[in-house]
């Protein structure tokens, strides 16, 4: 409950704030930057994942992550 409830308290008053008629500038501008956080740390993840899953099935050599331009890659 010490965990859950805090981050309920939030979550309801960004709503009131982000549904309320006059959003001020400041809070629009912070919820387009934390957009843009999270696709660049999804897109950080994802590349983060892609060595790993190579060699799990074994399509790739690790080399081509560095130097996809080699002849073993294509």
């Amino acid at each position: 409950m010490c965990f859950i409830v805090p981050g309920l308290v939030l979550i309801l008053a960004l709503a009131a704030l982000f549904l309320s008629a006059g959003t001020p500038l400041w809070v629009r501008g912070a919820a387009a930057g934390a957009g843009a956080a999270v696709a660049a740390v999804a897109v950080h993840a994802a590349w983060g994942l892609v060595p790993g899953s190579w060699k799990r099935v074994g399509a790739c050599p690790s080399s081509c992550a560095t130097a996809p331009a080699t002849p073993k890659c294509a």
